[in-house]
């Protein structure tokens, strides 16, 4: 009865604060559409843009957010075309067009300090944003961010078993891992049937006949055929990322690698919370988030790795293990689910395994990563030497990853497929970013980047 009644005024209240929720429906200046506005706060000196999502209500979403933040904030919130109660017109949604109307509405309507806070498709279309208009704002908050990953890894995730591997038998491990790998194979090879989005990108009127009926589609496809690669490395805003760990549609794994991309991001983790942590865990949340406005929130300093060392680390017949400090060389040999955690070496030799690499640093003399017929996911990793990696019989998911070769970045023996995200390469071959999905064999990868 108690939770009703609680339940039932914080309803009473979202209603009475809604009340001086000011409306209007407004030309924007890429589709040529009306778009629905709305401002609250008006007597307050400092702007929130708040940016929303996929889903059909549009602003709405932050429903629970915005009675908070208009006791000491002024708001601007939107239906982004096609959302919403806004019009939904012909075109592309992409990141990019959706942050030129935003630059149009803050010049319009924000005023004093700006902050801008984007969920899911909204924390792309605000990276977009602050690296279009770096200007036009102070502070980002991301929630959430969706789409970032490269079109693969991101679909693989959303393909994961809803299985923990980080406990248990030891059998039972070996056998989730197995089982795991083989999900994984199938959507990368279902991936390599997509639609010909380069043809769709040259043709407006095959991509609005495609799309016509599909707003989700058209945003959708837009957000993951983004490549946000330069974008996050030359933001240079007061960053804060907000993640919930048991998100299922946007891994936690695309918030650590923003952060250890990003110039001056710091990670906020919501335990327990989903894709939308503004609603599940509403409270917790909506404090974070009144905190860093008022600038209570210090900046968190990027985790520093240890030396290497002469002490040599052997992993043979292991499963959901992990490992963190300074090494001489790593081998891993047919282990399951083992993880490398904040380390630094001078050389890994992965064989026969699945592993995961997040926060690793290898500089070496020689080749810094070779793995044999194993499946490594890596985030936030550093890998150099004379060769980067060589990969034999192999399967990479790289997100943040730079790469440097004095020789070759990577090179490929036996049939390998390697996915990268947002990553980077150096060497006589290729200086840029990566992001793209290779599946080769006997080949300098260099020469295809």
């Amino acid at each position: 009865m108690m939770r009703y009644f609680v339940m039932a005024a914080l309803l009473c209240a979202a209603l009475a604060a809604s009340e001086t929720w000011h409306t209007a429906y407004v030309d924007e200046p890429v589709f040529g559409s009306k778009m629905r506005v709305m401002q609250t706060g008006i007597e307050h000196n400092d702007t929130v843009i708040l940016i929303h999502g996929l889903g059909g209500k549009g602003y709405e979403d932050w429903r629970g957010v915005i009675p908070e933040l208009q006791k000491q904030f002024h708001i601007l919130a939107f239906d982004l075309p096609g959302f919403g109660k806004s019009d939904a017109p012909a075109g592309k949604y992409s990141p990019g067009n959706y942050a030129k109307i935003i630059h149009t509405l803050r010049g319009k309507y924000a005023r004093g300090e700006v902050t801008v806070v984007g969920h899911s498709m909204g924390g792309a279309v605000a990276l977009r944003y602050a690296a279009d208009y770096p200007e036009d704002f102070a502070t980002l908050v991301l929630v959430d961010a969706a789409g970032i990953l490269q079109r693969t890894a991101y679909v693989k995730h959303m393909a994961e078993l809803p299985i923990e591997m980080e406990s248990g038998p030891k059998f039972l491990v070996n056998t989730v891992a197995r089982v795991k790998n083989f999900s994984n194979t199938i959507v990368e090879k279902m991936n390599g049937f997509s639609l010909p989005v380069d043809v769709l990108n040259e043709s407006d009127t095959a991509w609005n006949m495609l799309f016509s009926d599909s707003v989700g589609g058209n945003a959708g496809l837009s957000l993951v055929e983004e490549d946000f690669s330069e974008v996050i490395t030359r933001i240079a805003h007061r960053t804060y990322i907000l993640w919930g760990d048991k998100d299922g549609i946007a891994p936690l794994r695309t918030g650590k690698m923003l952060t250890g991309r990003m110039q001056n991001a710091s990670l906020h983790v919501f335990k327990g919370a989903d894709h939308v942590p503004m609603v599940s865990h509403r409270e917790q949340f909506n404090r974070l988030l009144m905190e860093i406005l008022n600038k209570k929130v210090p900046r968190t300093p990027k985790k520093k790795l240890p030396m290497a060392s002469s002490e040599d680390l052997y992993c043979q017949g292991e499963a959901g293990v992990t490992y963190s400090g300074a090494y001489d060389e790593i081998i891993i040999d047919r282990s399951r689910a083992v993880r490398l955690v904040d380390v630094t070496a001078r050389k890994i030799r992965v064989m026969g395994s699945l592993a995961t690499f997040e926060n690793v640093s290898v500089l070496s003399e020689n080749v810094a990563l070779e793995t044999t017929k194993s499946v490594i996911e890596m985030t936030n990793v550093t890998l150099a030497g004379s060769e980067a990696i060589h990969a034999e019989g192999s399967r990479l998911d790289m997100a943040g990853v730079s790469l440097i070769g004095d020789k070759s970045a990577v090179t490929i023996g036996q049939e390998s497929r390697l996915v990268f995200s947002a990553s980077d390469s150096s060497s006589a071959e290729y200086k840029g970013f990566v992001h793209g999905d290779y599946n080769r064999a006997e080949v300098n990868l260099d020469t295809l980047f």
